[in-house]
């Protein structure tokens, strides 16, 4: 799970340094890996009913942790897109 939702920090050539999304994450939500679909372009089905006319449903069981869904990329409300 951290690997997925917790952000990583990088240093940067000057010497500072900056939290960035987790590499894992940012793979698995551009590569078919739920239903063979990419995960960023997906609304959990139990999500807010506001996004079923944007994004396609798809079967989150076993993945019922929306912190998950959301660092996959998973749309689960309006809120999160803004």
């Amino acid at each position: 799970r951290d690997a997925l939702t917790q952000p990583v920090r990088v240093l940067l050539p000057d010497g500072t340094t900056q939290s960035v999304r987790a590499y894992t994450a940012w793979w698995l939500r551009d590569h078919p890996v739920l239903d063979g679909r990419r995960p960023a372009g997906l609304r959990s089905a139990g999500g807010d009913p506001l996004l079923a006319g944007l994004y396609d449903a798809v079967d989150a069981t076993g993945f019922d942790d929306a912190q998950v869904l959301r660092a996959l990329g998973v749309r689960t409300s309006v809120a999160a897109l803004l």
